[in-house]
């Protein structure tokens, strides 16, 4: 088994959120330019994350144990 998500569908961390600090400290631009690469990272995973839990949702109405589907649904 190779994993819940391909590797394909992981959304890669690029340009500054992926560069090693050069000090502790980031300048205005900088931060600024990592924040909005992982609130794009993070979209990408939200997505992934409600579309699994509609997949679990519509296979488990029909299942004999359909609670414990919403209750995964829920997490």
């Amino acid at each position: 088994m190779s994993g819940l998500a391909p590797d394909h569908l992981i959304t890669p961390v690029v340009g500054s959120a992926a560069r090693p600090a050069q000090s502790w400290r980031l300048t205005a631009g900088e931060e600024a330019t990592a924040v909005a690469e992982l609130r794009q990272a993070a979209s990408a995973w939200v997505n992934l994350l409600t579309e699994c839990a509609g997949l679990a949702l519509g296979y488990g109405e029909q299942q004999f144990d359909a609670v414990r589907y919403r209750q995964i649904t829920g997490l």
